[in-house]
């Protein structure tokens, strides 16, 4: 059983993931484990969303949107 951090965040996640509904169950996951998620979806948004909310860490898989996101973090 996953449950909140007691101290507050642990960090920002930003969280890219083509599909709406399964970006959230992981975010919500994520969230109850006490980390702050922004739920990303790929294309050419997501760079500057990504850099618009600063997160401490992204995940993403290497081959989502246009550009992939390959090419994004090189």
């Amino acid at each position: 059983m996953i449950t909140p951090a007691a101290a507050g965040p642990l960090g920002h996640i930003a969280l890219v993931h083509e599909d709406p509904e399964r970006a959230e169950e992981l975010a919500r996951l994520l969230r109850t484990a006490g980390h702050r998620v922004t739920v990303v979806l790929p294309g050419r948004r997501s760079v500057p969303s990504i850099v618009d909310c600063s997160p401490d860490l992204l995940l993403a898989s290497h081959s989502l949107g246009d550009p992939p996101m390959a090419s994004v973090v090189k």
